[in-house]
Order: C-alpha cells, then sequence, then structure tokens
C-alpha cells in the first residue's frame, strides 16, 4: 500500500473582461483564486519511516552552515560598522575632509574613519540604519 499526501495548490486568477456598450468601452477585472487539491504519493523511503539519503543529508548541513556563516560575517561587518559610526571624528581625515592630523581616532582605523564619513555625508543620522539592516538582514537569511 502506498501511502499519500494532500497538496493544496492555491493560485491566483486574473481576468479582464472589456465589452463595448453604447456609451463607450466598459472595462472590467477581477481577481479571485482557484484551489486545487490533489493527493500526491509518498516516496517509499519515507512511507517505511527510513532516514533521507546521505547526499540529502550533507546537503542540508551544507545549507546550515553557509547560513550560519553567513550570520556570523554579516555580524561582524555590523559590529564594525556601528563601531566606525559611533567613535567618528569630523577631524579624522576621510571622503569629504582630508583632516590636518595624521593621528585617526576612530576605532575602526582610516578606513572605518572614511566609511563613516561617506556615510554620514550621504545619509547624516540615517546612516545608523545600515548596520541594523544588515543585522536584520543577517538574522533572516
Amino acid at each position: 500500500m502506498v501511502k499519500q499526501r494532500a497538496a493544496i495548490t492555491i493560485s491566483p486568477v486574473f481576468k479582464i473582461r472589456v465589452s463595448r456598450t453604447r456609451s463607450g468601452l466598459d472595462v472590467r477585472a477581477t481577481l479571485s483564486y482557484q484551489q486545487d487539491c490533489r493527493l500526491k504519493p509518498i516516496s517509499p523511503q519515507r512511507a517505511a519511516g527510513r532516514k533521507a539519503p546521505p547526499s540529502e543529508h550533507a546537503a542540508n548541513l551544507m545549507v546550515r552552515l553557509l547560513k550560519e556563516g553567513a550570520l556570523i560575517g554579516l555580524g561582524a561587518i555590523c559590529l564594525y560598522l556601528m563601531l566606525a559610526m559611533m567613535t567618528y571624528d569630523a577631524n579624522d581625515p576621510g571622503w569629504s575632509r582630508t583632516g590636518n592630523n595624521t593621528f585617526v581616532t576612530n576605532a575602526g582605523g582610516p578606513f572605518g574613519a572614511w566609511i563613516a564619513d561617506v556615510f554620514f555625508s550621504l545619509f547624516g543620522y540615517l546612516a545608523y540604519l545600515f548596520p541594523v539592516m544588515i543585522a536584520y538582514r543577517a538574522w533572516r537569511a
């Protein structure tokens, strides 16, 4: 006996009806949804309660490791940007200013001073949202 599972598909249907009347054209648009229920057979391995094949397990492991790596990498970028923006000093040499002093006070170093200057010059205080958006994207990935 082959076990089956139910699959429900809901798809939108957009219809446009144009008709000619005495006063001109009559255009009507409708949006409806069609529901399709079908039974799909389950593979014999799953029906017997067996584990997934090793190749599928390895693929899932690789995807999980890549997501964790992206979380760690984007989290580090987010923290570096926040650190560079929090320790921004207008006297540091950067994108919009060369500065008289050669000593950089930004905790992110010369690159941190430069990138903070770019963000603050282009976006102002909204630049603080960029690390937050990167953190959100890292968490959702």
